[in-house]
């Protein structure tokens, strides 16, 4: 079980899940990368150059912002090459 300092203890967090379906998706934030790995793990799940995604990413936070919310919601969300999820690690105050 897992327990913080002045809290109750939690029991452990279940094996599937949201963060089990995105490792299963198979997109890892690359070590290819400029900022995060989110557009290089993309491009390398697509098969695709990885200036082509960021180009997708600059262009998009050009109109208006969108772009960067989704770079940042891709580097919460996707797994590193060594499978940690950051959104995952906030959750369990790590």
């Amino acid at each position: 079980m897992n327990t913080t300092p002045d809290s109750a203890p939690q029991p452990p967090l279940p094996a599937g899940g949201f963060f089990a379906w995105i490792r299963g998706l198979g997109i890892t934030r690359s070590s290819d990368r400029w900022f995060a790995g989110v557009a290089g793990g993309i491009a390398a799940k697509a098969k695709i150059d990885p200036l082509i995604v960021r180009g997708v990413f600059v262009v998009l936070a050009l109109l208006g912002g969108p772009g960067i919310l989704l770079y940042l919601v891709g580097w919460l969300l996707l797994p590193d090459v060594n499978g940690r999820i950051r959104m995952e690690d906030l959750i369990r105050g790590e």
